[in-house]
Parts: C-alpha cells; sequence; structure tokens
C-alpha cells in the first residue's frame, strides 16, 4: 500500500509536459486578464514611475528594453523547451531533488522572471512583483538541486535576481536586471529542433 501511494503522489507532483505548457498559457491568460482589467478600471493607479499603470499597445515603458510580444514569444519558447527536457524526467520518474530537474527549475524560474519583465512593460506591478517572488523560490530550488556548471549558470541568474530591486520599488532599473537574468537563463533553454 505505501508503495502505490508513494508512487502516485510522485506521479502527481511531477507535471507532465502537457501540463506544464498548460500552466503557462494559462499564466498568460491570467496576465492578460489582469491586464485588461487595470486598463478597465476607473481609478488610475500610479506605480512609483508617476505614470499610468498601463501602456498603450506597441508601447514600452521606460527601462524595458523589450515590449511585452518579446517576452511572450520568448516565454512561448522557453515552455517549449521545457516541455522537451521534463518530459524524459517524468517518464524516468526522476526524484524531485536530482540534479537533473535542477535545468527544469531554472526554466520554470526563466518563465517567471519573463513574465514580471512583460508585465512591467505594461506597467503592472502586481504582476511585476509577484512572478519575481515566484522565481526566487524556484532559483533557490535549482540553486539547491543543480551540480557542476549547471550549479554555476543557476548561481549566477540567482545573484543576478537577488540583485534586482523589486519591480514596484524601481520599475527601470528592474527592468535592466530581468533582462541579465532572462540572458543569464537562456543556455537552459534547448533547441526544439
Amino acid at each position: 500500500m505505501s508503495r502505490i501511494f508513494t508512487f502516485r503522489t510522485q506521479r502527481l507532483a511531477r507535471p507532465g509536459p502537457a501540463v506544464a505548457i498548460l500552466l503557462a498559457l494559462g499564466c498568460l491568460v491570467l496576465t492578460a486578464v489582469v491586464s485588461i482589467a487595470a486598463c478597465a478600471s476607473d481609478e488610475s493607479s500610479r506605480s512609483s514611475w508617476g505614470s499610468e499603470s498601463t501602456v498603450a499597445v506597441g508601447g514600452v515603458a521606460p527601462g524595458a528594453s523589450h515590449d511585452a510580444a518579446y517576452y511572450e514569444a520568448e516565454m512561448e519558447s522557453t515552455v517549449v523547451g521545457l516541455a522537451l527536457i521534463n518530459r524524459p524526467l517524468a517518464e524516468a520518474n526522476v526524484p524531485l531533488d536530482d540534479p537533473r530537474m535542477a535545468a527544469v527549475y531554472g526554466l520554470r524560474a526563466r518563465v517567471q522572471v519573463l513574465m514580471a519583465a512583460r508585465a512591467l512593460s505594461l506597467r503592472d506591478m502586481v504582476v511585476a512583483d509577484s512572478a519575481v517572488e515566484q522565481a526566487h523560490v524556484l532559483l533557490a530550488r535549482a540553486v539547491a538541486t543543480a551540480k557542476g556548471e549547471e550549479a554555476d549558470l543557476l548561481a549566477r541568474a540567482k545573484d543576478r535576481l537577488d540583485d534586482a530591486p523589486e519591480p514596484s520599488d524601481d520599475g527601470p532599473a528592474a527592468a535592466g536586471m530581468l533582462d541579465a537574468v532572462i540572458d543569464s537563463l537562456a543556455p537552459l533553454v534547448p533547441s526544439s529542433g
């Protein structure tokens, strides 16, 4: 009985690639809904930048180096890469603390940092702060799990994220730091071909 229960809980604890893709797409939809709701609000919410909380479609917030579409495309490629890595690990029933899972945690963190950067480009500080908080948790787990060169790469990304200000405190500075974290985690994304 204990063996069956353990197998089932391990299987549930590690979502398959379809679940990972659906989760990322769900996050994108949630971000879009929150952004639309913020635009429709009667109150003009102000950030520490002292301007509207959203930007016109196609605009880039001050300090952001890319528009929302760039971050969405990067999220998509990261989620596809995550599925490529996660599938064989899930099929092999790899334990969650196995060093091979570090790339999975690192890519999940990259998705969160991309979500934060996208939210910053739209001046949505609530989503940006929340995504950065999740990225901190995921990168800490990735660093704790990783070994070798991958551990060094993840530790550098974690240090960059730790040095970044909260998006709601200093959006332009956070945007630059988030882009640096995104770039430092890019080597984890496998090619789909």
